[in-house]
């Protein structure tokens, strides 16, 4: 059949399809996200047996992962001041150690570079604090090139595997502990669905929220592993480069607010604004065409 123009006459039933094809696929994960969420508030027995299976499963890859980590830092060739070095928890420590792994550093580079980077990526893999004070202790044992290198790729790893560790195993624990954040940011999340690496990339620059938090909720909230990844090697490197670069000056450091102060968390703001600066364009040109269509 066709109309008054001359052109084919659309079938009632296939415009309903298409409307429905049309519909996006973001709108049914939000559904299936609304309902794991609304789930894990009511606390169903069905989600209770999957939270319980999955902090088992958390537990146990945590612990092999441990096993890991001190099987290689076993394996390293013996030092004096082995004993007296503990994770740093201020600047103080921090300088302690770089003290007493200086001549260690030159003698064995390769190795404190691996043995490092497995502390680094597994801290963050794990969601465990410290990484800030690894990241100076990296530009005080590599120097700037080298240590900024490292703590590039470890943060990047590190976070990566944070993210493939909640898709696939901590789902329901994320649930369990963030479901109110989760519904709240979710429809935020939908809505920058067109600009999403931007956004991305201004959460990752700036200090809005913990990196850990990103890591663990972005695969739930359905942003694609490209996108995370790249939002994170891109977005951590003015905060990884200006760590490295306080370690180089580490004998000067009295606190760690000498190396991410007010002042530098708000430059870091103001440059996580710029990665925005492309989807106020979008939206100006779009509302541009619109009115110029009018």
């Amino acid at each position: 059949p066709r109309n008054d123009r001359g052109s084919p006459k659309k079938s009632p039933d296939l415009e309903m399809q298409r409307c429905s094809e049309a519909v996006p696929a973001a709108h049914s994960i939000m559904h299936a996200l609304h309902a794991e969420l609304l789930m894990a508030a009511d606390g169903s027995h069905a989600f209770r047996m999957r939270y319980r299976k999955s902090l088992f499963t958390l537990l146990l890859v945590f612990v092999v992962a441990c096993s890991l980590v001190g099987y290689v830092f076993s394996s390293f060739p013996e030092s004096d001041h082995f004993d007296d070095i503990r994770f740093p928890r201020n600047i103080q420590d921090v300088k302690d150690i770089r003290g007493m792994l200086a001549s260690y550093t030159t003698d064995h580079f390769v190795r404190v570079i691996v043995g490092f980077s497995i502390l680094y990526v597994f801290m963050q893999a794990f969601a465990i604090p410290g990484s800030l004070m690894l990241s100076v202790l990296a530009g005080a044992l590599f120097g700037m090139l080298v240590g900024f290198a490292v703590v590039c790729f470890c943060a990047t790893s590190g976070a990566t595997l944070c993210y493939l560790i909640s898709y696939y195993i901590g789902r329901p624990v994320v649930h369990r502990f963030f479901h109110q954040k989760l519904l709240r940011i979710s429809h935020k999340v939908q809505e920058q669905k067109d600009s999403l690496f931007s956004w991305m990339l201004f959460l990752r620059i700036s200090p809005i929220l913990p990196n850990w938090f990103i890591n663990m909720t972005s695969p739930l909230l359905d942003i694609p592993l490209s996108t995370f990844f790249f939002a994170t090697a891109f977005g951590g490197m003015p905060a990884n480069f200006t760590a490295v670069k306080a370690g180089l000056t580490l004998s000067e450091l009295q606190s760690m607010s000498d190396v991410i102060g007010p002042k530098m968390l708000a430059a870091l703001t103001v440059l996580g604004l710029v990665a925005l600066v492309p989807v106020a364009l979008r939206k100006y040109m779009l509302r541009f065409v619109k009115n110029s269509k009018v």
